[in-house]
């Protein structure tokens, strides 16, 4: 499976962060906000560089954005408080602590969401329901590596069920977009969509090839019944919603680009 570039997080991520930045009232929050700006930088400049490389830097934002930091905070920052900690912990490779931020995070958005429903369909929102899906590709992606196509072989229903359980949230968390969703996490939704769908398409791959075609249709079958009521309606195999999701981005777009990339990687 191959490494996802640094940029693919880092273009989306520094634009996430600097939406916040404008929103803010607390001085420190804006500090903590610019660390984490800086880490998704690094990630981009790093490129050629090892993950652990930035992982103190993720680490250094989620420290500092304590659930006792983060409960000092205007109720309507809380939510993208605990975003920036989930996305920095899931970088960072914490994984259930990412998780568990994850489902802070959206606690604090049904808290706000109950004067502002707005909150429902926001960025932090869409991003707080996919980490778990999120966090479910980079575990299969770390397993891989670590252990290389013969696990794959000799445990490819744990693979399957895993890349079910990344597409259910995937599913839920296009379920919260709605028209005051921003573009850009829209985008980033189709962006991720397409990336986790290919992954799983080289996983089967790597399964001898007589064991190939049942699998691509249990994957079809699950895709149908996963991502069937989201906006990849109609995509009734693997690789046509991985084809609707790409298309869904908008020609030029930075993540359309970052797709073109990525088939050429």
């Amino acid at each position: 499976m191959p490494i996802l570039r640094r940029s693919i997080f880092a273009r989306f991520l520094l634009a996430f962060a600097l939406a916040a930045l404008a929103g803010c009232t607390t001085i420190q929050y804006r500090d903590v906000q610019s660390q984490f700006e800086q880490a998704v930088r690094a990630d981009n400049e790093q490129s050629s560089q090892p993950f652990t490389d930035t992982t103190k830097r993720y680490e250094g934002v989620a420290a500092e954005l304590t659930p006792a930091y983060i409960a000092k905070l205007d109720d309507k920052l809380q939510p993208n408080a605990w975003t920036l900690r989930a996305v920095s912990e899931w970088r960072a490779g914490q994984f259930s602590n990412a998780l568990q931020s994850a489902d802070e995070g959206l606690n604090a958005i049904a808290r706000v969401a109950q004067k502002d429903p707005k909150f429902d369909a926001s960025r932090d929102s869409v991003i707080l329901t996919m980490i778990p899906g999120l966090v479910e590709d980079a575990r299969l992606r770390q397993r891989l590596q670590a252990l290389g196509p013969q696990d794959v072989a000799a445990h490819y229903n744990d693979y399957k069920e895993k890349f079910r359980n990344a597409l259910r949230a995937l599913a839920e968390a296009s379920g919260k977009m709605t028209e005051a969703t921003p573009p850009a996490a829209r985008y980033y939704w189709y962006y991720q969509s397409w990336r986790i769908l290919k992954n799983w398409q080289i996983v089967i791959g790597k399964l001898p090839f007589d064991r190939q075609k049942q699998a691509n249709l249990q994957a079809d079958e699950i895709v149908a019944a996963t991502l069937g009521d989201t906006s990849l309606r109609g995509a009734a195999t693997l690789p046509a919603a991985a084809d609707k999701a790409e298309k869904a981005i908008p020609d030029g777009h930075a993540y359309r680009q970052l797709i073109e990339l990525e088939k050429r990687s």
